[in-house]
């Protein structure tokens, strides 16, 4: 494999690194808004 054939794939990793990072993000902050204390009350 070439060197730029290296490169190209460890672009490729950290781009859908970074994706998945960013939709993990999103779900965390969405999670964040359905938690509320009232809902946290209802689970007690």
């Amino acid at each position: 494999m070439s060197i730029n054939n290296t490169v190209a794939l460890l672009k490729e990793m950290v781009a859908k690194q970074e994706a998945e990072q960013a939709a993990a993000k999103e779900i965390a902050r969405q999670l964040e808004e359905e938690i509320t204390p009232e809902v946290i009350e209802q689970a007690e």
